[in-house]
């Protein structure tokens, strides 16, 4: 489902890779192999809902494909979906945004609750953003609520949740070690290497001629997995680059 929200870093045109380094220890070992223990979210047992419904059918948030969702209906308040889990699950992750057929001036917030706990969120989103995704760990926990909160009367028609899905053993486990990483405002799902007493991802950077001073800041957010990072081109060119014979 993913596929073309995804980047690979292998092959990127005109693009280079910049190396960042994040402070603290090193990622979980997982045994190597298929992962198991994916479950989705809309198959478990729906409690409480408003404002909101699932669907299992085709749909796009944005670009992207997906066959089962919930959507929120509008109104003035909060949209919100129970589920029971029981305990059973470790992890969840859910692609956020709108229905590629919602006005561009819808926008919300989107939340992922659990036991009455405010465990993470993203936004508040427009509908001409692009999707997003949304992650937390909900080992534990007894029950989840997702929850789309509306910036404006009418803000929740059309968001989505994405194919939400649960994780457990060493899916989550996997899961876990991922960085949902935005560069420049693009999606990237990354895992680290382990450097030193951290870890270290490479991410891509547009090439431009000559020796050029790039400007890079990051905001890693070890909760939620989530690393923002945005760099300038705008440098001040040091050395042009060289011209060929026939340019003189």
């Amino acid at each position: 489902m993913f596929n073309n929200l995804y980047r690979n870093l292998i092959g990127v045109s005109a693009s280079a890779l910049l190396a960042v380094v994040l402070a603290g220890s090193a990622s979980m070992p997982v045994s190597a192999g298929p992962a198991a223990g994916i479950v989705p979210l809309l198959s478990i047992h729906q409690g409480h809902f408003t404002n909101c419904m699932r669907e299992f059918d085709h749909s796009r948030i944005g670009e992207t494909s997906v066959e089962s969702y919930v959507i929120g209906l509008g109104g003035a308040e909060a949209a919100t979906m129970q589920f029971e889990l029981n305990g059973k699950f470790d992890m969840f992750e859910s692609m956020v945004g709108f229905s590629s057929t919602a006005p561009d001036s819808r926008m919300c917030t989107f939340e992922l609750w659990a036991d009455g706990k405010l465990i993470t969120k993203v936004g508040p989103l427009k509908a001409s953003d692009k999707p997003d995704l949304l992650r937390g760990k909900v080992k534990g926990a007894k029950n989840i609520t997702l929850r789309m909160v509306p910036e404006k009367y009418n803000g929740t028609a059309g968001a989505m949740w994405g194919e939400p899905k649960l994780f457990t053993g060493t899916a989550g486990a996997e899961l876990e070690k991922n960085l949902i990483v935005h560069v420049n405002g693009e999606l990237y799902k990354m895992t680290p290497q382990k450097v030193g007493g951290g870890r270290q991802i490479s991410i891509p950077i547009v090439v431009k001629p000559g020796v050029n001073e790039y400007k890079v800041t990051s905001n890693y957010d070890e909760s939620s997995g989530r690393l923002d990072v945005n760099y300038s081109t705008e440098g001040v060119v040091l050395e042009e680059p060289m011209k060929a014979p026939d340019e003189y």
